[in-house]
């Protein structure tokens, strides 16, 4: 048995209240602006877990999750936000890293395999966070065990706060193997968690949305690839969901359980596939040049959810709906050939139909997902295109059309560039403000941003830069600026690192101005130290 210890983390973020060592933006509140919001605000409905993030968060020490952005303006347009989770990035190295073994103070380090992170964060005093979460992955064979817990605390005072998170989620999945030595594979994926949600003004309960759910979804599949223009891929799984609270006819939370079961069956077919080769021996760029069309069609039926209207919906396990799907698109692939084969441009269209039209106010695969409020049978027209001419450089491009509005609503461009000394990248993104249009006429959930990153290093990666930058083109400001220096030597390293924010308006308790100054050193073998409150300076008072 071979067991892998993927990733434990431990992050704490708490206020630091030390005498200012550099000036800060952040201006002083004694109206206690939070509080105030907090208390008058109505309860919003849960940020649904399927919706895209928007491109444009921080980095650093203030990293979010990839959705911060987009739950941000989500809870804007409610003049209230929860809390955010940090980035976590498992490590599967097939085995314990004993090389990493350490110890760290406010930094990371590797424990026995373990990654241990304590971070501790100065925030203006109305918006104090606290976030304490671990994960323990493990596997054999095809079998693998994980374990989550994590709670995220935002404080708007001594006695108002926000909580959500998961303690614990527990997961275990078998992954598809052949049955015996048949065509046919089985799989199943269970998971047990525990969801915290709630919200406390002035030392009263406002609402508490936790609840325990359990999950079991084994899976059968039947692949069929003998012809080489035309695949099919089919699946039939079984899904028993089990929840301990519900809701009542009036909407209301309460403490009864319910279950949950349906049938999924689904089959993907790619082709007929139809190709042209060119071949180009004079060419420097490539000897030979393909050009494939492969339309897809995927054809899923879900039996009938009778109890949707009752399911407490936390994430996007509480928001399928029964109903039959079509998604139809084609793909058009230009591939280059000098030794080896390789993509150098991508376009792919998709729509989706639902025989439900509510069924599409609920799919994660679009970006328009749960910000509408209007039925349909049709799902936006999805466009993406990637070109990749070499392998330094690669742009993104997508966008979403709208079957309601006949417009456009979101887009979202990108491109990075990677080099032995240089590593840059580039963002645009933008979500249209339509009035005509349900979930887009909210002038909050409007943005239009721009990103970028470059890190510049010596030839030995011993000394560099970096510096990146978050710009909010419709507001016409910088939410973020980020210069950072480091020197590593073969036994040692040093970091220093500065950080200016300008988030005012786009969130209610993310700081709305702030200067941040850190200094971290590295010794080989043992871990990263710095600063204990994550920047050096306290707070302006």
């Amino acid at each position: 048995m071979r067991t892998v210890i993927t990733t434990v983390v431990i992050a704490v973020a708490l206020i630091g209240s030390a005498s200012s060592a550099l000036a800060r933006l952040a201006p002083e509140n004694p109206q206690g602006r939070h509080s105030t919001v907090f208390a008058a605000t109505p309860e919003p409905p849960a940020f649904p877990s399927g919706v895209p993030s928007q491109p444009g968060e921080l980095t650093g020490q203030a990293a979010t999750s990839k959705s911060a952005r987009a739950q941000e303006r989500y809870y804007a347009s409610y003049g209230d936000a929860p809390s955010l989770s940090p980035r976590h990035a498992a490590v599967d190295a097939g085995g314990v890293d004993w090389a990493a073994i350490g110890i760290t103070i406010g930094g990371a380090a590797m424990l026995l395999g373990a990654v241990i992170t304590i971070a501790m964060r100065t925030r203006h005093r109305t918006s104090r966070t606290r976030v304490i979460g671990g994960n323990l992955t493990g596997n054999w064979r095809e079998y693998v065990l994980g374990v989550t817990m994590q709670r995220n605390d935002v404080f708007y005072d001594e006695t108002s706060l926000n909580t959500n998170g998961t303690l614990p989620r527990i997961t275990f999945t078998r992954g598809e193997r052949p049955i015996g030595r048949s065509k046919v594979y089985f799989g199943v994926n269970t998971e047990y968690v525990t969801h915290i949600y709630s919200n406390e003004n002035q030392g009263v309960e406002v609402f508490d949305k936790g609840l325990t759910r359990m999950d079991v979804n084994p899976v059968l599949r039947i692949p069929f690839t003998r012809w080489p223009f035309l695949t099919m891929n089919s699946s039939i799984s079984w899904r028993g969901t089990y929840w301990t609270e519900s809701l009542n006819s009036a909407g209301v939370q309460v403490p009864e359980s319910i279950g949950r079961r349906y049938f999924d069956m689904q089959t993907r077919i790619t082709g007929p596939v139809l190709n042209k080769i060119w071949n180009t021996p004079n060419s420097g760029y490539a000897e030979k040049f393909k050009h494939v069309i492969e339309p897809t069609l995927t054809i899923q039926h879900r039996t009938a959810i009778d109890i949707f209207d009752r399911i407490v919906q936390i994430d996007g396990t509480d928001t399928i709906r029964g109903t039959t799907q079509f998604v139809y698109g084609v793909n058009n692939r230009l591939y280059a050939k000098k030794g080896i084969a390789r993509e150098i441009i991508g376009v792919t269209i998709r729509q989706t139909y639902y025989t439900d039209d509510r069924a599409a106010l609920y799919d994660p695969s679009y970006q328009s997902s749960f910000n509408s409020t209007k039925a349909t049978n049709f799902s936006p027209v999805q466009i993406g295109a990637r070109v990749m001419p070499t392998t330094w450089f690669q742009s993104d491009f997508s966008t979403e059309w709208s079957p309601i509005a006949h417009q456009l609503t979101t887009f979202s461009l990108s491109g990075t560039f990677n080099r032995n000394r240089l590593q840059a990248s580039a963002g645009w993104t933008e979500r249209r403000l339509i009035e005509d249009l349900p979930g887009f006429d909210n002038p909050a959930l409007a943005s239009n941003d721009l990103t970028g990153s470059a890190t510049f290093r010596n030839p030995g990666s011993h000394l560099g830069v970096t510096y990146s930058f978050a710009y909010d083109l419709r507001n016409d400001r910088f939410r973020q600026q980020r210069y950072l220096g480091f020197y590593n030597a073969q036994c040692c390293g040093i970091a220093i690192e500065y950080q200016m924010y300008n988030l005012g308006g786009s969130s209610s308790f993310v700081i709305p101005q702030d200067r941040r100054f850190n200094v971290s050193f590295t010794l080989a073998g043992i871990g990263t130290f710095s600063n204990f409150f994550g920047a050096f300076g306290g707070q302006n008072r």
